[in-house]
């Protein structure tokens, strides 16, 4: 083969044209950007049937909050599982999670406990901030120094030994501190409806993949976020450590609730979620627990709910 036909043979040529040579270039684009009927039907039932494709590639636009920033929130922000906002003190950060108003069946038909029954309908009519977490050592620490019941300096750790009484004055201090907070423990109702997050089983998901509990954890707690989140974005509401809420402890009312404060008074406070010691039928959606309100042990910690309006 000549040195020309060796040329000729490396050359990709276009088809011989009647039109001007530039054309061809023209004609190699548009056979490239060709796409024969059956891909176009193909990609166009695929963009159809499968909507977040379709809005990754057609939408650029940021998620459209669903709530006003609230005064005490340093950012606010829509991602994947609602509206989340950063609750700030100091150097430490505090993801908040709005929860949905909406209604529920709390407790169980068939659970370990009879203070789980009767299984009865709540509705919760406003939406409100939940902690993404339980909080943390360091964030303790940030609001209240040294905590002596601890012996580890891991600020990612969920705070626990804590009484229902060192929680009012966390939340007193916090509040004082914090321009526009009026922050709190959850009530019962609260913590169940955001912990099942839509769910009906015994939890939010699979256990083992959601919660530090007495058969993975080796008997002690882990830092926060380590586990799966639930579907609105909350973690460790199962196992690491059991959480404080606002309720005294009484049996439930078969009856239809909205928004249930709880019982006027009281001599236990309730305490849900289970911990990292716990099996993980004791760490169920519905589980329930009590204490006093001065009691503190391992395992006990809490989470903060902030409600969505002054």
């Amino acid at each position: 083969m000549s040195e020309d036909e060796a040329r000729k043979h490396d050359i990709t040529e276009c088809p011989a044209l009647d039109t001007p040579t530039e054309n061809c270039e023209n004609r190699m684009i548009s056979s490239a950007l060709f796409i024969p009927p059956v891909s176009l039907l193909f990609c166009t039932v695929t963009l159809l049937l499968v909507p977040s494709l379709a809005n990754l590639l057609w939408s650029a636009e940021p998620a459209e909050l669903k709530a006003p920033k609230p005064p005490w929130a340093t950012t606010i922000a829509q991602d994947a599982t609602g509206t989340r906002a950063i609750l700030t003190v100091g150097d430490q950060t505090q993801v908040m999670r709005l929860i949905p108003a909406g209604s529920f069946e709390m407790g169980s038909t068939t659970g370990s406990r009879d203070d789980e029954m009767p299984q009865h309908s709540v509705e919760i009519t406003r939406p409100f901030w939940l902690g993404d977490s339980e909080v943390t050592l360091g964030l303790w620490f940030a609001m209240m120094g040294n905590h002596t019941n601890e012996k580890t300096d891991n600020p990612r750790l969920p705070i626990e030994a804590i009484s229902w009484n060192a929680c009012q004055e966390f939340f007193q201090r916090m509040n004082a501190r914090v321009t526009g907070l009026n922050a709190g423990l959850p009530t019962e109702a609260q913590w169940e409806y955001a912990c099942r997050a839509g769910t009906k089983g015994s939890h939010a998901g699979d256990i083992n993949e959601m919660a530090w509990h007495q058969q993975n954890s080796d008997g002690k707690t882990h830092p926060v976020r380590l586990k799966q989140m639930n579907a609105w974005g909350l973690y460790d509401m199962h196992g690491n450590v059991a959480e404080l809420c606002a309720d005294w402890y009484a049996p439930y009312s078969p009856a239809r609730q909205c928004d249930p404060p709880g019982p006027p008074t009281g001599t236990h406070i309730v305490i849900r979620g289970g911990d990292c010691q716990d099996v993980p039928k004791l760490c169920r959606s519905a589980s329930r627990g009590f204490t006093y309100r001065d009691y503190a042990r391992r395992g006990y910690g809490f989470r903060i709910a902030i409600p969505s309006t002054p």
